[in-house]
């Protein structure tokens, strides 16, 4: 296993970056004004046809949007 190049490692850090700012700005959008969009998003997000999360970022956004009633 070789290690990864200095750009690898930037591309990488960029796109959990991105995504990382994509969840704060979602999370401090508008609820009165998105509230029908974020909810869909979220039902959308948990209704994932691959049952395996492909990051830890994922993963937390996944755990951090479960809502119980979503669920029943």
């Amino acid at each position: 296993m070789t290690s990864p190049t200095d750009l690898q490692l930037k591309k990488a850090m960029d796109k959990i970056k991105e995504g990382h700012h994509t969840i704060m700005f979602l999370d401090k959008a508008d609820r009165p004004k998105y509230s029908k969009l974020l909810e869909q998003m979220e039902k959308a997000l948990l209704k994932i046809k691959d049952p395996y999360v492909r990051s830890v970022a994922e993963a937390c956004r996944i755990l951090a949007d479960w809502k119980e009633s979503l669920w029943q």
